[in-house]
């Protein structure tokens, strides 16, 4: 069954800022939440609509189609790109709340942090991009500051602020927590 409505709220979902900084920042083991996993598991379930098959043809064959589409789960798979929507704006939040926290964590336990950054510029670079996720700065990560996060998670290793394997979301105490769950995937606004 092919849904181009749905496809076309899709396709607008991933060309969001949002998502393309969700994408690259769940890349990073320590920072993949639930959120994640959810919203992959639904990217999953949307490739099954663009399965091609002739249902006018299949039919004679067989009751339904082959990609697991079911005419009484219609609102279901209406509603999949919301739930989509939800879960990549609260794991964009949880990821910048949880960025914030571990730079906290990591500057409460090691007050010399030369040996996690390659220079005294990254470091500089890092500190400013935790005070604008820390102030509610709502603007999306360049491809540079997301390289800075890929090279300090790694060299931390499984070493943060948080118990390995937690996989709970942050309540939300910055600025801009909420702000994106709101937004209709419609009126998308760029961060």
């Amino acid at each position: 069954m092919r849904s181009h409505e749905l496809q076309e709220k899709f396709d607008s979902i991933r060309r969001t800022d949002i998502w393309w900084e969700f994408e690259s920042l769940s890349e990073i083991p320590q920072l993949r939440t639930q959120n994640w996993h959810k919203a992959v598991e639904l990217s999953d379930r949307m490739a099954e609509l663009d399965c091609g098959f002739e249902s006018e043809k299949g039919l004679e064959h067989r009751a339904g189609c082959i990609c697991g589409f079911d005419i009484s789960g219609v609102a279901e798979w209406e509603a999949i790109t919301d739930r989509i929507w939800k879960h990549v704006t609260a794991g964009h939040n949880s990821i910048r709340e949880t960025i914030v926290r571990d730079f906290e964590w990591l500057l409460a336990r090691t007050p010399d942090v030369s040996g996690v950054f390659e220079s005294s510029g990254d470091y500089e670079a890092f500190k400013s991009l935790v005070n604008g996720l820390r102030s509610g700065e709502l603007r999306r990560l360049s491809k540079a500051e997301i390289d800075l996060l890929h090279v300090m998670y790694h060299k931390l290793g499984g070493l943060t602020g948080r118990h390995s394997g937690n996989e709970q979301e942050p309540s939300g105490h910055l600025h801009n927590a909420s702000s994106f769950v709101e937004t209709e995937v419609g009126e998308l606004a760029a961060v």
